[in-house]
C-alpha cells in the first residue's frame, strides 16, 4: 500500500481563467467540492507550495489605509502578522490547492486567485493557539466601518475542542518583538464570532453550475467600531481539530464611495467592467456624483460617464496595465482615492515568431493553452519534479506536468499549441521529450494530435501507453500543413507518477539548425555541437560557414570544425556561453541560429565558513548525491514539502522507497573544505523525520580521505545518528570537526521502506560564531538568487547592518554597512557567495547567488 504523508503540499487544481481551444471534446463542468474526511494528499511540490507565515513585527502604528484588501495573491503575508501563544509546532500558512474562493463558475462574489490562509489540523505535542493579526486601522473617520472575509472549514466532526474566533481590539499595541506575545495577551479583545462555518452557501448554486452549495466558502461580515485604533484577529485554538481556511479579508467604510473594476480577456481583446459601485452615482453633469477615468499602459486618461462595459480591441500580445479611478465632476480624483490597478495579458492565439518554435515551459506554459476533457486537473508549466521527485526538468528551471491522485476518474486534459503557419516549412516535424513513470502498476497515458484548422478534426499522431522513467526524445512528422495549424498533447491520468513534457519544438527538417551542449566536470567544461543542413569549415574551402562563441561576455572565439571545445580551469560559479552560426564573412545568419547556455562549474571545494539553506531549490551549493555500491539509486532531492529556514520554502529530502527496492544507502555529500587553518570548526543542522517508527539509520558523517570518487572505500566517521522526532524540526549540533586537513561532511540515509528525512540550515563555522541562540540573527535575504542590482535584507533586529560578502574561495569581495534594507550588489560578478550580516552583535551567514 502506498504511504500517504500528512505533511503535504496541496495540489493546485484551479488555474487562472484563460481562453483555450476546446480539445477533442467539449469541456465538461465539474463541481468545486472537497472531501469531508480528513485530507491525506500526495506530496506534489511543483503544484503550489504552502508558505509558512513568519512571526513578524510589522510596525503596527496606526494606519489610515482603508479600504484594506488582502487576498494573499502576492504569495506573501503583506501587512498581516502572527502570534503563537502555545505550542509552536504548526502555524498559519499561505496555501493553495483547495478550491479557492471566487475561482470558477461558483456564483460567489470575490476577488478570486489561488492563495488563502490556512491552519491545518495537525496533531501537535500540545494545544495550539495561533493568531493572525491585521494592521491597526484608524477608523475614527469612518461612519460605518465593516470587516468582511470568507472562510471554509474541514472536518467539523473533528472540531471538538477547537475554536475559530474572529475578534477585534481597540487597545492592541505591537511591542516590536517576534518572540514576545505579551502584546496580544495584554490587549482587550472583543469577540465577533466563534462559530465554525458549516460551509453552506446556497448563493453559490445556480442551474447547471455543477457545484455543491453545502460545501462552499462562507462570507463573514461584521461591524467595527469607529475608533482610532482597531486591530482584527483570527484566532485558531485546537489540536488535531478542524482545518480553517480564510481568504479575501477587507476592512472598509461601507458609507464611503467604493468601486471595483475587472478585466476579462478574449484573445487580443479585453473588456473593462465596473463590477460594483456603492455610494457614488456616475453620469455627466449635475445630479451625479462624478464619473471615472482610466489609463492603459501609462497612456492618456480616458473619461467614462456611465457604468457600461468598455471594450479594448486589437491589443498587442503581452502584458498590459489598466488603472481606473473615480473622479468628481471637475475630473479631480476623490480624496481618499478610489482607485484600482489591474494587470492582464492578451494573446491573439497566433504564434508570432519564426521556426523552430521551441517551448521549455520553464515558468509557465507560454503560448500553449489548456483544455480539460474530464475531471478537474489541468496541465501546469514551471513544474520542478514529477510526483515522487524521480524526474526533474530536462533543461531549464521547469517543465510541463500533468498528474492526478486517482485511478478511477480518468482525468484527461490537453495542452494545445497556438495557431501556427507551417506553409513555409518544407519538412515540418515536432520533437518532444517526455516521461510517464508507472506507480505500483498504475500507468498514465500520453497521446499526440494535430489539426489543420481551428474548426478541423483532431487527428492522432501517436500514443504512449507504457512506463517511461527517464527522458525520452520523440520526433514525429507533421502532415497536411496549413496556415492555421495546431499540435496537441493529451494526458490521461491513471495515478501514475505523472506525465512530464519538456523541450517541445516544431521545426523544419530542411532548415539550418544547430544545437550546442555543455557538459561539466568539476572546473572544466566541454562544448559540443550538432548541426543540420549547414557545413562547417574554413572560409574558401566550399563550406557554408563556421561558428562563434563568447564565454561570460568576453571576446568572440571562432571555431572552424564540429569538434568538442574544452574550457578548463573555470572559476567556481555560474557561467554563460553564447554560440551562433556565421557565414564565411563572420556575419551571423539571418534568421539567427544561436543558443545561450548557462552552467555551473565547481571544483568540489568550498570556502569556510559555509552554510546552505537549500533556498535555491537545488544542490547548487556544491552538494553531490551518491548511493553505495549495490544500493538503489539515491532519492535525495531538494523539496518544498517542508522547511525550517526563517522566511524560506525549501530543504533537502530523502523519501522512502518501495520494499522491492531493497536497502537504501544514500549519501548527500557536501563540498570538501580545507580546515587546516581553522581554530575550532563545527557543523550544525536541523532535521525532521516522518514515519519515525519505520526509520532505520539517519546519520551525519565526515571523512578526511574522501576524494569525490571513493565513496565505498573512504573512512566515514559518525558525528550523530540519533533519529529526530516525528514531524518536528530538531536543531542538531554543534559537532566538532578536525583541523588536520580537508574535511567532507555527508548525510547518510539507510533503510528499507523506511522514513522521510528532511535536512535544512546546514552550517560550518568557527565555534566562536556558534553563540547562544539569542545572538543568532533572525534574517531573510531576497531575491536569492538575484537577477538584478539589489537584494533586500530583512530582520526584526533594528540597527546598522554590517555586511561582508565572500566568494567561494574565501576572498572578501564586499565589506560595507547599510542603514536600510537594500544592498547594492551590482558590482559583484555572477557566481556563488557567502554573505555575513551583523546587527547589534547578532550575526548570520547565508548563501547568496548572483546571476
Amino acid at each position: 500500500m502506498k504511504k500517504i504523508t500528512q505533511n503535504f503540499i496541496n495540489i493546485k487544481v484551479w488555474q487562472s481563467i484563460m481562453v483555450a481551444f476546446v480539445f477533442l471534446f467539449s469541456l465538461t463542468t465539474s463541481s468545486q467540492t472537497c472531501p469531508t474526511d480528513k485530507l491525506d494528499t500526495v506530496v506534489v511540490n511543483q503544484l503550489g507550495e504552502n508558505i509558512t507565515i513568519q512571526a513578524t513585527s510589522l510596525s503596527k502604528s496606526v494606519t489610515s489605509t482603508i479600504p484594506y484588501l488582502e487576498g494573499l495573491e502576492s504569495g506573501t503575508q503583506g501587512e498581516l502578522g502572527t502570534a503563537e501563544l502555545a505550542n509552536t509546532e504548526y502555524g498559519w500558512t499561505i496555501a493553495t490547492g483547495h478550491f479557492t474562493h471566487g475561482i470558477g463558475n461558483d456564483g460567489l462574489q470575490g476577488w478570486g486567485g489561488d492563495n488563502y490562509l490556512r491552519h491545518d489540523n495537525y496533531v501537535a505535542s500540545g494545544e495550539m493557539e495561533n493568531w493572525v493579526l491585521t494592521p491597526t486601522f484608524d477608523l475614527s473617520g469612518a461612519a460605518t466601518p465593516e470587516l468582511n472575509y470568507w472562510d471554509h472549514a474541514h472536518q467539523q466532526d473533528a472540531a471538538a475542542g477547537v475554536s475559530h474566533e474572529v475578534l477585534y481590539s481597540t487597545n492592541y499595541v505591537d511591542n516590536g518583538s517576534t518572540e514576545d506575545t505579551s502584546d496580544v495577551t495584554a490587549a482587550t479583545w472583543v469577540l465577533l464570532t466563534d462559530a465554525i462555518t458549516d460551509n453552506i452557501n446556497y448563493e453559490q448554486y445556480y442551474s447547471g453550475c455543477g457545484c455543491n452549495p453545502e460545501n462552499t466558502w462562507d462570507e463573514g461580515t461584521f461591524s467595527l467600531p469607529s475608533e482610532a485604533a482597531v486591530t482584527v484577529a483570527f484566532k485558531y485554538t485546537g489540536n488535531n481539530s478542524s482545518d480553517w481556511l480564510v481568504d479575501d479579508i477587507s476592512v472598509m467604510d461601507t458609507s464611503a464611495p467604493a468601486a471595483d473594476w475587472s478585466v476579462s480577456v478574449d484573445f487580443d481583446d479585453a473588456t473593462v467592467s465596473v463590477v460594483s459601485l456603492t455610494n457614488f452615482t456616475v453620469g455627466n453633469g449635475g445630479g451625479y456624483d462624478g464619473h471615472w477615468h482610466y489609463t492603459l499602459d501609462g497612456g492618456s486618461a480616458n473619461m467614462v460617464y456611465n457604468t457600461s462595459d468598455v471594450s479594448l480591441t486589437g491589443l498587442a500580445n503581452g502584458e498590459h496595465t489598466l488603472v481606473a479611478w473615480l473622479v468628481d465632476n471637475n475630473h479631480t480624483a476623490l480624496d481618499p482615492a478610489v482607485e484600482e490597478t489591474i494587470t492582464f495579458s492578451t494573446f491573439d492565439g497566433i504564434y508570432p515568431g519564426s521556426y523552430p518554435y521551441c517551448s521549455s515551459f520553464d515558468t509557465d506554459l507560454g503560448y500553449w493553452s489548456t483544455s480539460i476533457y474530464s475531471g478537474e486537473v489541468d496541465w501546469v508549466g514551471g513544474a520542478t519534479s514529477n510526483q515522487d521527485g524521480s524526474v526533474t526538468p530536462l533543461t531549464g528551471a521547469g517543465m510541463a506536468f500533468f498528474f492526478s491522485g486517482n485511478n478511477t476518474d480518468y482525468d484527461t486534459a490537453s495542452i494545445i499549441s497556438p495557431s501556427m503557419d507551417l506553409t513555409g516549412l518544407t519538412n515540418p516535424k515536432v520533437t518532444f521529450n517526455y516521461t510517464q513513470a508507472v506507480w505500483a502498476g498504475d500507468q498514465d497515458q500520453l497521446r499526440v494530435f494535430y489539426r489543420d484548422g481551428a474548426n478541423g478534426t483532431w487527428v492522432e499522431l501517436a500514443e504512449y501507453l507504457t512506463s517511461v522513467t527517464t527522458w525520452t526524445e520523440i520526433t514525429l512528422d507533421l502532415p497536411n500543413t496549413s496556415a492555421d495549424y495546431y499540435v496537441g498533447f493529451q494526458g490521461t491520468a491513471l495515478w501514475g507518477r505523472g506525465i512530464t513534457l519538456d523541450d517541445v519544438c516544431i521545426w523544419d527538417a530542411t532548415a539550418i539548425a544547430a544545437d550546442w551542449d555543455v557538459s561539466v566536470t568539476d572546473a572544466d567544461a566541454t562544448v559540443s555541437i550538432s548541426v543540420d543542413n549547414f557545413t562547417i569549415g574554413a572560409a574558401g574551402d566550399g563550406y557554408d560557414g563556421h561558428w562563434h562563441y563568447t564565454l561570460d561576455g568576453g571576446s568572440e572565439v571562432m571555431v572552424y570544425d564540429t569538434n568538442d571545445v574544452s574550457l578548463t580551469g573555470l572559476a567556481n560559479g555560474v557561467h554563460t556561453i553564447v554560440a551562433w552560426l556565421t557565414d564565411d564573412n563572420h556575419q551571423a545568419l539571418d534568421p539567427a541560429v544561436e543558443e545561450t547556455i548557462t552552467f555551473t562549474a565547481f571544483d568540489g571545494t568550498g570556502s569556510f565558513p559555509w552554510s546552505d539553506d537549500f533556498e535555491t531549490n537545488d544542490f547548487s551549493a556544491g552538494w553531490t548525491t551518491y548511493a553505495a555500491t549495490g544500493a538503489p539509486a539515491s532519492l535525495w532531492i531538494a523539496s518544498g514539502s517542508q522547511n525550517n529556514t526563517s522566511g524560506g520554502t525549501y530543504s533537502a529530502l530523502h523519501t522512502y522507497g518501495a520494499v522491492a527496492d531493497g536497502t537504501y544507502d544514500s549519501y548527500l555529500i557536501s563540498p570538501t573544505f580545507d580546515l587546516s587553518g581553522a581554530s575550532s570548526p563545527i557543523v550544525s543542522y536541523s532535521d525532521r523525520v516522518n514515519w519515525t517508527g519505520d526509520a532505520d539509520v539517519h546519520s551525519l558523517v565526515y571523512s578526511e580521505d574522501y576524494d569525490g570518487s571513493n565513496l565505498d572505500t573512504a573512512t566515514w566517521v559518525v558525528l550523530n545518528d540519533v533519529l529526530g522526532s516525528e514531524d518536528t524540526w530538531v536543531a542538531n549540533g554543534p559537532y566538532a570537526l578536525p583541523t588536520t586537513g580537508t574535511v567532507t561532511i555527508a548525510f547518510r540515509y539507510q533503510g528499507v521502506y523506511a522514513a522521510e528525512w528532511w535536512i535544512d540550515d546546514v552550517s560550518l563555522e568557527e565555534d566562536t560564531m556558534s553563540i547562544d541562540d539569542v545572538n543568532v540573527l533572525d534574517m531573510r535575504i531576497y531575491p536569492n538568487p538575484v537577477d538584478g542590482n539589489y537584494v533586500t535584507i530583512l530582520s526584526p533586529v533594528n540597527g546598522t547592518k554590517y555586511v561582508q560578502v565572500f566568494d567561494i574561495m574565501g576572498k572578501r569581495v564586499m565589506d560595507t554597512s547599510i542603514n536600510n534594507n537594500t544592498l547594492d550588489v551590482s558590482l559583484i560578478n555572477s557566481g556563488f557567495y557567502m554573505i555575513k550580516v551583523t546587527i547589534n552583535g547578532q550575526s548570520k551567514i547565508s548563501k547568496l547567488i548572483v546571476r
